[in-house]
């Protein structure tokens, strides 16, 4: 592969993320998306200055909005276990390399 199809190539792909960028702000994918952010926030607040009035004990983790979503699948999970062990593997022989090269140039 030569200098211009790389260059191609690295055009196409910005153009392709430009023309997805174009098509999500033209539809109004993110502001359905802060829109929803906001209304929910409003209600939280409604929530809150609710309870006050009402004199109930206030704790402020329930009335803010959980963001972490968990997308770990199985097949994620057992990659994740894989690298661990393969880190490991790693390690050891980087360190039996040195060892050895260590004993080498020491003696």
């Amino acid at each position: 592969m030569n200098f211009k199809n790389i260059f191609k190539f690295i055009f196409i792909v910005l153009l392709l993320f430009f023309i997805v960028l174009v098509i999500a702000n033209r539809t109004g994918y993110y502001k359905t998306k802060t829109v929803k952010n906001v209304a929910l926030t409003n209600e939280q607040i409604k929530k809150f200055e609710k309870d006050i009035k009402d004199g109930k004990e206030i704790d402020v983790n329930s009335y803010l909005k959980d963001s972490y979503i968990d997308y770990s699948t199985n097949l994620s999970d057992d990659v994740y276990k894989i690298t661990l062990r393969l880190e490991k593997i790693i390690d050891k022989t980087v360190k039996y390399i040195f060892k050895g090269a260590t004993k080498m140039v020491n003696d």
